[in-house]
C-alpha cells in the first residue's frame, strides 16, 4: 500500500498482498489507526491508503 499512488479497494489490496478477499477486513481493522478511508465515487466503494500527516 505504501507505494500505491492512489487509494486501493479491498479487492486490489487482496490482489497485491496475497491475503484472501474475505480476510482483508480483519487486516484493515488491525491497522485502522494508520489508514485514511475514502469513498471512490466511480466505483461506489471504500478505498484505503496509509495516513500521511
Amino acid at each position: 500500500m505504501a507505494v500505491a499512488y492512489e487509494p486501493l479497494s479491498k479487492k486490489q489490496i487482496a490482489g497485491f498482498s496475497g491475503v484472501k478477499l474475505e480476510d482483508v477486513d480483519t487486516v484493515l481493522n488491525k491497522i485502522t489507526q494508520f489508514l485514511s478511508e475514502s469513498l471512490d465515487e466511480r466505483l461506489d466503494k471504500k478505498t484505503y491508503r496509509f495516513y500521511h500527516s
